[in-house]
């Protein structure tokens, strides 16, 4: 069944029932889950996330660039360590 969105035919968008819960113009595939509708991309599968699984993901993101960086800076405190001990032994590092 095809619905008009805005009255008159010749100058309104048409709206087309996703059947087979894909969409072919978006490149979606859409599945109910609960009260919410996920959108996966059909050429990888990957699901597009919602603003609160963004979020999550961004802030496990930032924390793993966070541990990355102090584990960063405390090996190059060590290496700086590991340097110093090397001079003080007369060996050019």
């Amino acid at each position: 069944m095809t619905q008009y969105i805005c009255g008159k035919e010749e100058d309104s968008l048409v709206y087309e029932a996703i059947a087979d819960g894909l969409s072919q113009v978006l490149g979606l595939r859409l599945e109910v889950e609960d009260s919410l509708i996920n959108f996966y991309r059909q050429d990888n599968g990957e699901k597009l996330l919602i603003p609160s699984e963004l979020f999550a993901a961004l802030q496990e993101q930032t924390q793993r660039a966070e541990s990355a960086e102090e584990r960063a800076r405390l090996a190059e405190l060590e290496a700086q360590k590991l340097r110093d001990r090397l001079a003080t032994l007369g060996i050019e590092p």
